[in-house]
């Protein structure tokens, strides 16, 4: 099982949000332009209170469960990535035609994990449109790299040299005299 908790970022951005929308709102007591800032401090404090309090999600081998909600892997048809990343957000069509909202406030590292983990074990379902198999095959193909996907290809990096002509084949008689002599320094005569 994996569990994924909504980040402690989100509440520091509120606490600093809130703070923020304080002064705004002392300095709109005397100056009134300054209550727009204010206003809108404390909008943005409220969705990230919103989002920090947000249930934790699990991933179980027979489910997912979403707060209090259990939804069994069987049941999920469609898997839709809205495209948000941080927070997470996925769209869960089930066999019974019900849409659920994923939200996961998390770090960008554990949205990708969750996001992964729940394509996966969502095996009876549409993947961004494509089949489960096709998906992964897809996917799989295109982590191997160019040469084995039909994907199109990125030019060759340009290689640099670093050293320049006749170098290094100085480099390479130091080399083997240091492996022979034990030393580079010429004996010094001691008269």
């Amino acid at each position: 099982m994996s569990r994924y908790l909504p980040s402690r970022t989100y509440l520091y951005a509120a606490l600093t949000a809130t703070a923020l929308g304080l002064v705004s709102a002392g300095i709109a007591w005397r100056f009134w332009a300054a209550s727009g800032p204010a206003i809108l401090f404390f909008i943005t404090a409220g969705v990230l209170v919103y989002f920090y309090r947000r249930p934790a999600v699990e991933v179980h081998p027979t489910h997912l469960t979403i707060g209090g909600e259990r939804i069994p892997w069987n049941q999920i048809r469609q898997v839709n990535h809205t495209g948000w990343f941080a927070p997470l957000v996925l769209y869960l069509v089930t066999q019974d035609g019900r849409r659920i909202t994923l939200q996961y406030p998390g770090d960008l590292e554990s949205a990708t994990f969750l996001m992964r983990e729940v394509r996966q074990m969502a095996q009876m379902a549409l993947i961004d449109g494509q089949p489960h198999r096709e998906f992964w095959r897809a996917e799989n193909a295109a982590a191997e790299g160019p040469a084995t996907s039909t994907a199109v290809t990125r030019p060759a990096r340009q290689k640099y040299p670093i050293l320049a002509p006749g170098e290094e084949e100085e480099i390479e008689r130091l080399y083997q005299r240091l492996k022979t002599v034990g030393h580079l320094d010429h004996p010094k005569d001691d008269n």
